[in-house]
């Protein structure tokens, strides 16, 4: 693994709503430790081509599957257009390189799809994971290796439900990334908590220096997201934040009133103050509309409005360089998985969902951001 054998090498220097089933308890998290199975081994590349349920074209790098509707109609979806908005100074074609000590770091957070309602025992047999990535994540998150501390990549959701151990964006976002860019090292950080809001639970205060304001959920990524990469620096590597990836707003949704309205006002700051907080004004950020189809409600209207709107494509006052919103919609459901628990839960992605969802993020992120 690239982590270890860089840090063993001497000369490198050291320094970068209605309908479905809403969020229970059960969602809630567990304490750092939970048990969990030995997680799920491999050695790199994307496949799972034989993967069923999902969008048309979601099963292979590259193959389309993000449709969306055109505009931006209230509480619709709009796929944001590629070629526009490029990260200067960040990486592009697959055969891009890493300098010596050079490590790109992904950010994840959000709430319950955020942390990931996929079952690892439904993942295609065909799925391998990309333990080349690296992953570190935070004590509310549950992975069956420890937390706060550099580890391969592995599913890291909550505590098992009756169904099993869970996963979110990472598996998918892992994978494709790294196959999208298979000469360069890649890191990622989470920390996600279901049933969480934006407005307050992760409330990124006015600047780095107000923590007094900082919500709890933004207080823990801050000091995860610090931990993660002064343990990079601690092994002589350079961690350099390419992005982020955020799926949150249903608590928003649910709330309604200026939680909801004022969504993407919110969203829009939230931005800034991540790229403020760690000295990245260019990193993209990514982010997945809430409230797939079947689902209904002003609230839910409202934010996804919002969401729209952030998009750098949009047009909208709101629009933030940079940020780009990815379609969900077509995305399988928790409802969908075998074995589910949750036959009513149309607001979860599933197995698949989940899948897809980190792969389109990391076409999204291929999509814009260009390495030397």
């Amino acid at each position: 693994m690239w982590l270890a054998s860089l840090a063993a090498a001497s000369a490198l220097v050291g320094v970068g709503c209605t309908g479905g089933q809403a969020e229970t308890p059960e969602a809630g998290g567990a304490p750092a430790g939970t048990a969990g199975s030995g997680g799920l081994a491999g050695n790199g590349g994307i496949s799972h081509g034989a993967a069923g349920g999902g969008a048309a074209g979601s099963a292979t790098i590259g193959g389309g599957g993000s449709g969306g509707a055109a505009g931006k109609p209230s509480g619709g979806e709009t796929a944001s257009s590629a070629g526009t908005g490029a990260v200067s100074g960040a990486a592009g074609a697959a055969g891009s390189t890493n300098a010596a000590n050079e490590v790109d770091v992904y950010l994840i957070a959000g709430q319950s799809n955020a942390t990931g309602q996929g079952y690892t025992k439904n993942l295609p047999a065909s799925f391998v994971v990309a333990a080349k990535v690296q992953l570190f994540h935070s004590a509310e998150i549950v992975s069956g290796a420890a937390a706060l501390t550099w580890i391969p990549l592995r599913h890291a959701s909550e505590a098992p439900d009756a169904a099993g151990e869970r996963f979110g964006p990472e598996l998918g976002f892992g994978n494709a990334i790294q196959s999208l860019y298979e000469k360069r090292r890649i890191a990622i950080i989470k920390h996600a908590k279901s049933a969480t809001n934006l407005v307050q639970q992760w409330a990124p205060g006015a600047n780095a220096d107000d923590s007094e304001h900082f919500g709890p959920e933004f207080k823990t990524f801050v000091d995860t997201v610090d931990l993660g990469l002064q343990g990079l620096r601690d092994k002589g590597l350079m961690p350099l934040v390419r992005g982020m990836l955020w799926q949150q707003g249903e608590a928003d949704a649910d709330l309604g009133g200026s939680a909801a309205a004022q969504y993407g006002q919110n969203l829009a700051t939230f931005i800034g103050r991540v790229r403020q907080q760690w000295a990245v004004p260019d990193m993209l950020f990514v982010y997945g509309y809430v409230y797939p189809a079947s689902n209904e409600g002003s609230g839910r209207d409202q934010v996804r409005l919002g969401e729209a709107n952030v998009d750098q494509d949009s047009g909208d006052a709101l629009a933030v360089a940079g940020a780009f919103v990815v379609p969900t919609d077509g995305l399988s459901l928790r409802a969908d998985d075998v074995g589910t628990p949750y036959p009513n839960d149309r607001i979860h992605f599933g197995t698949q969902g989940q899948l897809d969802l980190g792969l389109r993020m990391a076409e999204k992120v291929h999509d814009h951001l260009l390495l030397p």
